[in-house]
């Protein structure tokens, strides 16, 4: 039997499971509708979302179902170009970490601590590609293919290209100067359209 929300749109009881109780039913459909306010109704249909109170005596919300943060294979880093999609774009099933972030803030991460550590990793790239992008007036796409092309990882060229982690790790030394490092030496940088 479908799930119907206060619109009408109509959703698999995989994507929304509903409680039996009719008073939390109505909350949850009531949710449901506020949740098409921010995603279209396809979207929302690729994900499955658990019923989710973040704190005790705090609201309830669907939150989407989210067990860490995408990976190629099981023990695999991504690479640039992966971190990017997820966080912009989302990767499969899943919602993009920005618009996860924008609608759920950081309660869409479930107190997972590891992933939390992992997230910010994550972001050092982000912000990476941003502030390259916006000083040089590149797109997304031209930044990450430049940042792909010029810091090959894995590689044996600089200790910081060895892993994603390494990578990262560097990033976010020094109160972010490997960030500031990268960004500076892409100024002189020409890239063809």
């Amino acid at each position: 039997m479908p799930v119907l929300s206060g619109n009408g749109n109509a959703y698999s009881i995989q994507t929304f499971p509903l409680s039996q109780n009719l008073s939390a039913c109505g909350l949850q459909i009531a949710a449901i509708t506020k949740l098409e306010e921010a995603f279209s109704p396809d979207r929302i249909r690729q994900v499955s979302f658990d019923w989710y109170q973040y704190r005790a005596g705090g609201e309830w919300d669907w939150c989407p179902e989210w067990t860490g943060c995408w990976r190629p294979a099981p023990g695999k880093p991504p690479n640039l170009e992966e971190i990017w999609r997820e966080n912009r774009y989302g990767i499969g099933r899943w919602l993009s970490v920005q618009a996860m972030q924008s609608r759920w803030d950081s309660r869409w991460r479930r107190k997972i601590e590891a992933e939390k550590v992992e997230g910010m990793r994550r972001g050092k790239v982000i912000t990476l590609i941003e502030r390259v992008s916006s000083q040089n007036g590149w797109s997304e796409d031209e930044t990450v293919k430049y940042l792909t092309s010029e810091y090959p990882i894995p590689s044996k060229e600089q200790p910081f290209l060895s892993s994603m982690r390494a990578f990262q790790k560097h990033l976010g030394a020094n109160k972010d100067s490997g960030i500031t490092a990268l960004v500076e030496a892409s100024r002189s940088v020409t890239i063809d359209p």
